[in-house]
């Protein structure tokens, strides 16, 4: 999700101007280690839920906020998830020795975000990024000087600044940037910024992204946080207790005034009502069927909105060849957006492992490589960066958010046609039986972990409160 990152800014050589600088969202206003739980458990033939009051699909954070809510209310809930662990596109990786993040990776804002809360319950100790540090290198390989950064971050807030202004409903960010700064349709400073913002932000390619939407979400105040320890910790407290069922993939869900019918690969479920927390890609490909149909509404709103690419590539390497206490390092690239971003992991105590990044449409041609042109790909990256010395990794881990089928994507994002309703409509009711969650049914918190929780606990609000 979203949680990778989001701002742009860069260091000068007078980053304290800077170092309070909002994130490009606050100026505007506008993932797998499995966890050991008591409640977790692989699914069996024959096993019935049919003594649940409540059914919750999918076992991300949003699915596990709205069962935890239920569970305090005295309900009776299971969690079906098709996975062999929790949190869906929350995916820590402990593979290199320190955890390494192939999903959800940062707390965005601290001022009264729920998973920095949770964070601060548990004691978790954080990292506060500084989008300043940073050290962008051209094409040839050349550090980008001070006053030219300077420069262009200018002129990227101005850009932003008439977007939000001028952005309409049907026209796209990309269409938006050749009516009103053509200039920079074919700068290579320029495409860097918009791919490692405002691409890495909503995971969708600026052609097919709303001009009118892309920024117009609410954020938290307060730095973004990495959580050094594993961004899984986030969900011991509350998935603990539940009732989770592993390796149950939904292929239908059924409703009626009576109740909810789920039916998996393996089994048959029954409940008075159901919350369906599955990915807005898992929804759009279709791989389970509503019986009936969502309402016409809903399914006008799904297709309005995309589910985006990001990808990623953690290499570890056996010893550093970059400097220890810079946080980003960017690569201006051909085309656009492939591998152009890097998290120095040294900075936050990590070892000698970077993140690549690759967005927009870049990214899923990224994460369709094999391993081999993936590893090929990224020295070259390096070396363009960091010169001869570069090394290739001793090993590498790569998402796939996209192809996964429990995913079929990294996070939403507003198709120029979309409309902001489009999102919370998604939630429904459908006929007070059937409820959604997820980062793609709430408007305000889009493409977030912290959306994704607050939408799981509207969820169960809503369940609660409606007639059985």
């Amino acid at each position: 999700m979203r949680n990778w990152t989001r701002s742009w800014t860069r260091p000068t050589a007078s980053t304290a101007r800077r170092a309070d600088l909002p994130s490009r969202r606050r100026l505007l206003g506008g993932a797998a280690a499995a966890i050991a739980l008591a409640g977790a458990r692989p699914a069996s033939a024959g096993q019935s839920a049919g003594d649940a009051d409540i059914l919750v699909l999918g076992a991300g954070i949003a699915g596990l906020a709205a069962a935890a809510e239920l569970s305090r209310a005295g309900a009776r809930v299971v969690v079906l998830e098709a996975r062999d662990r929790i949190g869906g596109r929350i995916a820590t990786d402990r593979r290199l020795g320190p955890p390494v993040e192939l999903g959800a990776a940062w707390i965005h804002g601290t001022a009264g975000n729920p998973l920095a809360e949770i964070a601060r319950h548990l004691e978790l100790p954080t990292f506060r990024t500084d989008f300043n540090s940073l050290t962008l290198a051209d094409r040839a390989g050349r550090a980008v000087d001070d006053d030219t950064l300077d420069d262009l971050d200018d002129r990227y807030e101005a850009l932003m600044v008439a977007l939000a202004r001028d952005g309409r409903r049907g026209l796209s960010v990309a269409e938006g940037i050749a009516t009103l700064a053509p200039q920079d349709v074919a700068d290579p400073l320029m495409q860097w910024a918009l791919a490692a913002n405002a691409e890495f932000d909503t995971g969708a390619p600026l052609g097919i992204l709303s001009s009118a939407l892309f920024d117009a979400e609410e954020a938290f105040g307060g730095p973004d946080l990495l959580l050094p320890r594993g961004y899984d910790r986030l969900l011991a407290p509350l998935a603990a207790g539940l009732d989770i069922r592993l390796g149950q993939v939904v292929r239908e869900v059924a409703w009626n005034r009576q109740g909810v019918t789920v039916r998996t690969d393996r089994q048959v479920h029954a409940a008075r009502k159901a919350i369906c927390c599955l990915p807005l890609g898992v929804l759009q490909a279709r791989s389970l069927a509503f019986t009936p149909a969502l309402p016409g509404p809903m399914q006008v709103a799904l297709q309005r909105l995309g589910a985006g690419a990001v990808a990623k590539a953690v290499a570890l390497f056996e010893r550093p060849f970059w400097p220890s206490g810079i946080q980003f390092f960017g690569r201006l690239t051909e085309p656009p957006g492939r591998w152009c971003y890097i998290l120095n992991h040294m900075a936050f105590g990590g070892g000698p492992i970077l993140t690549l990044f690759s967005f927009g449409a870049a990214a899923a041609p990224a994460e369709a490589l094999d391993d081999a042109e993936a590893e090929r790909e990224i020295v070259v990256a390096l070396r363009q960066v960091f010169g001869p010395q570069a090394s290739a990794p001793a090993r590498l881990l790569r998402s796939g958010w996209t192809a996964d089928p429990f995913a079929r994507g990294a996070y939403s994002y507003p198709r120029p046609d979309a409309v902001a309703a489009d999102f919370d409509l998604l939630a429904g009711p459908v006929g007070d039986r059937l409820f959604l969650a997820g980062e793609h049914t709430l408007f305000a918190h889009q493409g977030t972990a912290h959306g994704a929780l607050l939408s799981g606990r509207r969820a169960a609000a809503a369940a609660l409160a409606a007639p059985d």
